[in-house]
């Protein structure tokens, strides 16, 4: 039998050299829209394309609604340099299929920097040692 996971009831803080990984926000409509509006991204996400600023909101709340409900725990990845949201990093709780997986997204602009590298180097082990 599987142990049960520890879900935390809120997403905590963790941070790479470059990027601070927060719960998500509204705090950075903008840089959300780049993401979930970008043709090249969302090909590879099987996800809606954000029209407007107000689904990107919606979005979000949805987000931070699951996160509540323990389906999964999102980070919001902010560079540390200028507080820009520059991707998510998302690990989903497949209880009934006793299975997690994990994901991201970045905007286009910052793949290849070794952005994700950092994160999962440090979400991972805090997946493993804090959740289960």
């Amino acid at each position: 039998m599987t142990p049960p996971l520890n879900i935390p009831p809120k997403i905590p803080f963790l941070e790479t050299e470059r990027l601070w990984m927060i719960a998500p926000s509204h705090e950075n409509l903008q840089d959300w829209y780049e993401m979930r509006s970008n043709d090249q991204l969302l090909q590879f996400l099987g996800r809606e394309k954000a029209k407007s600023l107000d689904d990107v909101k919606k979005k979000i709340d949805f987000i931070i609604s699951d996160i509540e409900k323990g389906n999964c725990l999102l980070w919001e990845l902010r560079r540390k340099s200028d507080g820009k949201t520059v991707g998510t990093f998302i690990a989903k709780l497949l209880l009934a299929h006793s299975r997690d997986e994990i994901g991201y997204e970045l905007t286009q602009k910052k793949k290849k920097k070794g952005f994700m590298s950092e994160v999962l180097n440090v979400g991972i082990p805090f997946l493993f040692n804090e959740v289960g």
